[in-house]
Protein backbone atom coordinates (compact mmCIF):
# COMPACT_ATOMS: atom_id res chain seq x y z
CA UNK A 1 0.00 0.00 0.00
CA UNK A 2 3.21 2.61 0.93
CA UNK A 3 5.00 1.77 -2.41
CA UNK A 4 1.64 2.63 -4.70
CA UNK A 5 0.28 5.84 -2.25
CA UNK A 6 3.79 7.19 -2.31
CA UNK A 7 3.99 6.72 -6.55
CA UNK A 8 0.53 8.33 -6.71
CA UNK A 9 2.41 11.40 -5.12
CA UNK A 10 5.35 11.21 -7.60
CA UNK A 11 8.15 9.49 -5.34
CA UNK A 12 9.11 6.06 -7.10
CA UNK A 13 10.25 3.33 -4.67
CA UNK A 14 9.76 -0.16 -4.48
CA UNK A 15 9.86 -3.48 -2.38
CA UNK A 16 12.64 -4.77 -3.86
CA UNK A 17 16.46 -4.62 -5.79
CA UNK A 18 16.10 -3.54 -9.34
CA UNK A 19 17.71 -6.91 -10.33
CA UNK A 20 15.48 -9.16 -8.08
CA UNK A 21 12.03 -7.31 -9.13
CA UNK A 22 9.94 -10.39 -9.52
CA UNK A 23 11.36 -12.67 -6.46
CA UNK A 24 8.48 -13.18 -3.97
CA UNK A 25 11.02 -13.14 -1.33
CA UNK A 26 12.42 -10.23 1.09
CA UNK A 27 15.50 -9.35 0.21
CA UNK A 28 18.71 -11.13 1.13
CA UNK A 29 20.39 -8.27 1.71
CA UNK A 30 17.56 -6.76 4.68
CA UNK A 31 17.66 -10.01 6.34
CA UNK A 32 21.70 -10.49 5.93
CA UNK A 33 21.73 -7.18 7.88
CA UNK A 34 19.88 -8.58 11.29
CA UNK A 35 16.39 -7.67 9.90
CA UNK A 36 13.64 -10.37 11.04
CA UNK A 37 12.16 -12.03 8.31
CA UNK A 38 8.75 -10.66 8.84
CA UNK A 39 10.11 -7.19 9.16
CA UNK A 40 12.27 -7.71 5.93
CA UNK A 41 8.59 -8.25 4.28
CA UNK A 42 7.81 -4.45 4.83
CA UNK A 43 10.63 -3.30 3.54
CA UNK A 44 11.16 -0.55 0.68
CA UNK A 45 13.87 0.15 -1.71
CA UNK A 46 14.93 4.44 -2.52
CA UNK A 47 17.46 4.72 -5.09
CA UNK A 48 19.16 8.68 -4.88
CA UNK A 49 21.03 10.08 -8.08
CA UNK A 50 24.31 11.88 -7.57
CA UNK A 51 22.59 14.68 -8.27
CA UNK A 52 19.89 14.68 -5.37
CA UNK A 53 19.89 17.54 -3.23
CA UNK A 54 19.47 17.56 0.53
CA UNK A 55 16.01 19.47 0.27
CA UNK A 56 14.63 16.43 -2.21
CA UNK A 57 15.61 14.26 0.36
CA UNK A 58 13.44 16.05 3.04
CA UNK A 59 10.66 16.37 0.61
CA UNK A 60 10.78 12.70 -0.17
CA UNK A 61 11.09 11.93 4.11
CA UNK A 62 8.19 14.22 4.55
CA UNK A 63 6.05 12.23 2.08
CA UNK A 64 7.01 9.10 3.31
CA UNK A 65 6.04 9.93 6.88
CA UNK A 66 2.67 12.00 5.88
CA UNK A 67 1.92 8.57 3.97
CA UNK A 68 2.66 6.07 6.57
CA UNK A 69 0.38 8.88 9.41
CA UNK A 70 -2.53 7.95 6.36
CA UNK A 71 -2.25 4.39 6.12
Amino acid sequence: MLVLMLNKLGLYVSTGSACSSSAQEPSHVIEAIGTPRELAWEAIRITLGKDVSEKEIAKATDLIIETLDKI
